[in-house]
């Protein structure tokens, strides 16, 4: 099970069991990413990274709104 600890700033610290895994951090297009720690990286299963897939989304929605209410709407093709 993962843990997403809310860092400083636009930081989350991604652990399981008391391990850091990765770090969601927000990049300059305001979206999250992450970034694994490679050191101590093994293979991933699906459902794993579903798990991350789904923090990602959940992380980017209200972005993901606000260029789609503010932005989108105001270009005049």
């Amino acid at each position: 099970m993962f843990i997403f600890e809310k860092a400083a700033g636009n930081k989350y610290i991604v652990k399981t069991n008391q391990t850091i895994r990765g770090k969601f951090l927000k990049d300059d297009d305001g979206y999250y990413y992450y970034w694994p720690e490679v050191k101590s990286e093994m293979c991933w299963d699906a459902f794993t990274m579903k798990t991350i897939a789904g923090k990602l989304d959940q992380l980017n929605k209200k972005w993901d709104q606000e260029i789609s209410t503010n932005l989108i709407s105001k270009i005049k093709i």
